[in-house]
């Protein structure tokens, strides 16, 4: 991991997460634990260089240290937590968001034999041992930054085997079927995909199951497997983690509340204080004084 670590450390200019100049690949940067970091997880690839990190969604928690890759295939509200960064180790992540296109484009023409375990339907993220060969193209990737001239045209391909490497290991079926049409876990990313294009409005479950064509309850249960969280759970974390970044910027908490979708200012009071173990006006306060990230 030495190559990549230095990469990423040269490149990753400032603290916390930064764009790169190669399309839909972020870096992390940071030296000091930190935590908790609320955010959108996205379709993507992600790997830890240097120091750990972990991940909660919902009431599950997900580990990964150096050497470990970590697939998301859906968009889901998560809180991470830098465990190990110092000045002369800082903690270095790098993360390549997908798409389901690319994804099905590359088992299209791979004809990677269809793989079946347990069905398609399974926990949307995981973390897996980093091979030799995956190492070998994700710091091939980061190495374009160094010819920057090369990136249109090198870039695709090495995405693409990315995602061709990955589809091959013993997870792989995970990020297979959410590119797969019709399959149960394409209906789950889409139905989050409508959700986070109105998360606003008051969506109801049974609604959710004909956006997608599945009963309710069958919906329901898959939509729980993939994110550990019920359509309800997952609504309400996407708004207050909107209304979180919206107060950042005004403090006028009950402005917010209704901008979110909520109809009660108290209501979004209790249920912001229970996510983010402070009211909104305190949580703010914080955050101005420089004590929450």
């Amino acid at each position: 991991m030495k190559e990549l670590a230095q990469l990423i450390d040269k490149h990753a200019t400032e603290l916390g997460v930064q764009d790169s100049v190669i399309p839909r690949l972020r870096f992390s940067k940071r030296i000091h634990p930190e935590g908790p970091l609320y955010g959108v997880q996205r379709l993507a690839f992600c790997i830890v260089v240097q120091g750990r990190k972990k991940v909660n969604v919902a009431d599950e928690t997900v580990y990964y240290g150096p050497g470990d890759y970590f697939i998301s295939t859906v968009n889901v509200p998560t809180t991470g937590f830098i465990e190990e960064a110092t000045p002369d180790a800082p903690f270095l992540g790098m993360m390549l968001e997908l798409t389901p296109q690319e994804i099905l484009k590359v088992m299209q023409e791979s004809h990677l034999p269809r793989q079946d375990k347990g069905g398609d339907v399974a926990r949307g993220m995981y973390v897996d041992r980093l091979t030799g060969v995956l190492e070998d193209v994700a710091t091939r990737l980061v190495r374009l930054l160094e010819t920057p001239e090369d990136i249109d045209m090198m870039r695709p391909m090495i995405v693409r085997e990315i995602i061709y490497r990955v589809l091959q290991e013993d997870q792989g079926h995970v990020l297979a079927a959410v590119a797969r049409e019709g399959s149960s876990a394409n209906k789950v990313s889409a139905a989050i995909k409508y959700m986070m294009e109105h998360f606003t409005e008051s969506v109801k479950v049974d609604d959710l199951a004909q956006v997608v064509n599945m009963s309710s309850s069958t919906f329901h249960r898959y939509f729980k497997e993939v994110t550990a969280m019920s359509p309800l759970q997952f609504q309400k974390q996407l708004r207050l983690q909107k209304a979180r970044e919206l107060l950042f910027d005004s403090e006028q908490v009950t402005e917010v509340a209704y901008q979110v979708g909520y109809e009660s200012s108290s209501q979004f009071s209790r249920e912001y204080s229970r996510m983010f173990g402070a009211s909104p006006r305190e949580d703010v306060k914080q955050f101005r004084a420089g004590f929450v990230q």
